[in-house]
């Protein structure tokens, strides 16, 4: 077996422990994480109950702080093993790289010939490279989750726990003016839509001012430009006012004989 292949097979078997241990990272500092919030919640709400149930949450309150301690120890061993995998898996890396160089000098391609194509080894090279390169991202991205989930879970108690005892100074400030800022906000939406309506009310007025205006300009377009059409709207408004003056007189008429009757 060449140093080539010993290389490549000490390669990937470091990598498939690599693989293998991140899911193992990932399940225990979660696991860690989910105790501390419980442990965290449990001790935050100690004060609300009495001595005889205190006391069996005390020892439930011991067993989660024993398995967050386990956990933890547990996520902080894998996180080394890890750190220590991944070190030897770059210096693997890097002496495979080294090994590429050294053949491609005029001296070392002779002795070369009988092993793989040095096509074949840089492609092999740069894919070992990559995986490096992904399973220390990986690495990196798990461990920064883990410590601001946990920071997170950390900070949520304490407040959580400030606002329960009333230890916060600013607790009850905070919430005095969270409530007048929202009676604000609610105040101003309501204006906001009040004059929402005043203005669309009003754009709609002026449309159906300018649709009526438009109307009359095009009928007295059509009657100035075209005589016949202007003679008919004549009659038609003379027929009409005759009308009107006949259906007066015969109203007056009868209201008078009506009049006459009644008195007479």
């Amino acid at each position: 077996m060449t140093a080539w292949e010993q290389l490549r097979r000490e390669a990937r078997r470091l990598e498939n422990e690599v693989d293998a241990k991140l899911v193992v990272y990932a399940k225990a500092g979660f696991g860690a994480t989910h105790h501390h919030h419980q442990q965290q919640q449990q001790s935050s709400q100690h004060a609300a109950y009495s001595p005889n149930v205190n006391g069996a949450r005390g020892r439930s309150g011991e067993e989660l702080a024993d398995r967050e301690r386990e956990a933890s120890s547990a996520a902080e061993h894998v996180e080394k093993e890890l750190e220590s995998l991944l070190s030897h898996l770059s210096s693997i890396v890097s002496s495979m790289k080294d090994h590429v160089k050294a053949i491609q000098t005029p001296e070392s391609r002779s002795s070369h010939q009988s092993g793989p194509p040095l096509s074949a080894m840089n492609h092999a090279l740069q894919r070992h490279e990559e995986i490096l390169a992904d399973y220390k991202l990986d690495f990196q991205k798990t461990r920064r989750h883990i410590a601001s989930i946990r920071q997170h879970s950390e900070l949520f108690a304490a407040h959580k726990s400030r606002a329960e005892t009333g230890a916060d100074p600013l607790t009850k400030e905070a919430n005095s003016l969270y409530e007048e800022r929202a009676s604000l906000a609610a105040s101003t939406n309501v204006a906001d839509n009040s004059v929402a309506q005043g203005l669309t009310l009003r754009d709609e007025l002026l449309r159906q001012r300018a649709n009526f205006s438009a109307m009359m300009d095009r009928v007295q377009a059509m009657g100035s430009s075209v005589p016949a059409i202007n003679t008919v709207i004549n009659q038609i408004k003379r027929k009409k006012n005759r009308d009107v003056i006949i259906f007066a007189i015969v109203v007056s008429v009868l209201t008078f004989v009506t009049l006459v009757w009644k008195l007479f």
